[in-house]
């Protein structure tokens, strides 16, 4: 099923953040001037390390203590599970984690009991899993690029806590789920727009909905991406400024209709 909506009373101002959205987000530092300096971390690091590729330190917590004394905003981490509370954090600076091998495992498990990032300012997110996160893998509060990212097994893959945010999802995996990718109730209705736009993502296994605005000064593109296998509504959009769905495949819904568009 390929599908396009486009509601017309702000079509001109959506046209605009689509080329303005598309135009930023072409490479990593999109959103701010990424640092020369690294931290890197390793499940068989040590704390008391100076956070060199050859003498990581062990936590994240520990790295970002790291980089903001030494003016970076760039960790690297090495392929492992981090679990634990030194490994749930609340970034208050610009933040670029990357995994060092996106082709091996790189996993945060918050094991129920905790979610795992929240982001108060710009954030980069690239190779990393966010698994088994008690409320939400990422929840952010500013402009923020997933990339090559996997979700699973959460009660929201990504929480969007502010509406004037532009947050581009990207060749991301959602997996059993509860919500993956969620923005609720405006806080600003007179605010600046927010934009939030996924593409060459797949989602499957969600229990609510995949895809869940409800009520949000926002603009929601997909693009060339799938979602497959639940019971319950793929795209729920209630109340919404605008919305472009294309080039996507919605399959094996067994009960509620695809999407759900209200306004």
């Amino acid at each position: 099923m390929s599908l396009y909506f486009k509601y017309y009373r702000y079509v001109f101002t959506f046209l605009v953040f689509v080329f303005f959205f598309n135009f930023s987000l072409c490479n990593d530092d999109f959103l701010f001037q990424l640092s020369e300096s690294v931290v890197y971390v390793s499940n068989t690091g040590n704390d008391g390390n100076s956070g060199t590729i050859s003498s990581p330190v062990e936590t994240i917590k520990q790295a970002y203590e790291l980089a903001n004394q030494n003016d970076s905003n760039t960790i690297i981490l090495f392929p492992g599970t981090y679990t634990g509370t030194e490994n749930y954090l609340t970034f208050d600076s610009d933040i670029f984690i990357k995994s060092l091998h996106p082709t091996e495992e790189t996993i945060i498990q918050g094991h129920y009991h905790s979610n795992c990032f929240t982001f108060l300012r710009q954030a980069i997110i690239s190779g990393i899993t966010f698994k088994e996160c008690l409320t939400e893998g990422i929840l952010t509060y500013s402009n923020t690029l997933a990339n090559n990212c996997s979700f699973v097994d959460s009660s929201a893959g990504i929480l969007i806590g502010n509406h004037s945010t532009i947050v581009e999802i990207k060749d991301c995996y959602f997996d059993s789920n509860v919500y993956d990718v969620s923005l609720k109730f405006n806080n600003n209705p007179k605010g600046k727009l927010g934009l939030i736009s996924i593409k060459d993502s797949h989602f499957q296994n969600w229990s609510t909905q995949s895809i869940f605005m409800y009520s949000v000064y926002s603009l929601l593109s997909i693009t060339n991406s799938t979602f497959t296998n639940s019971i319950r509504t793929a795209v729920y959009v209630y109340d919404c400024q605008d919305i472009i769905i294309e080039t996507t495949t919605i399959s094996d819904i067994k009960f509620d209709a695809p999407i759900s568009v209200t306004s």
